[in-house]
């Protein structure tokens, strides 16, 4: 604050940092690389085969997750046999409490509602002329 009454000029203006990676020095310390910039880091790591590009792809089959040339991880602590969870909505329970409705589960709910005269499903078209 004291320094934007001083130097009010400074506080106006957009300060725009312009640099590239060779500009942005590097302390290779402890890295075992010899680049003294970004620029020349990226560079020694990319031509070095210091970084893996390499893709791997996945598969679920059932309840195991593969991927490529690796292991395995068997999920079914997670997902039920025969690797979904399909549901229908009388499978989902639904907690009454606070909208009054009878129902325990979405699909009453959902009945009830509907019964009710509470929701309006009466389907409408609205045509626009241009």
């Amino acid at each position: 604050m004291v320094l934007e009454l001083i130097y009010p000029q400074l506080f106006r203006q957009e300060v725009r940092i312009d640099q590239n990676a060779s500009e942005v020095p590097f302390d290779n310390t402890g890295t075992g690389l010899a680049a003294a910039d970004t620029q020349a880091a990226i560079e020694e790591l990319a031509s070095g085969g210091l970084v893996d590009t390499d893709h791997q792809n996945l598969s679920l089959s059932g309840t195991l997750l593969e991927i490529t040339d690796g292991t395995g991880v068997d999920l079914s602590a997670i997902i039920p046999p025969g690797g979904t969870d399909d549901q229908n909505a009388a499978e989902v329970s639904y907690d009454n409490v606070a909208s009054g409705l009878a129902a325990t589960d979405a699909q009453a709910a959902i009945d009830e509602l509907a019964t009710s005269g509470v929701v309006d499903t009466d389907q409408s078209s609205i045509d626009s002329h241009g």
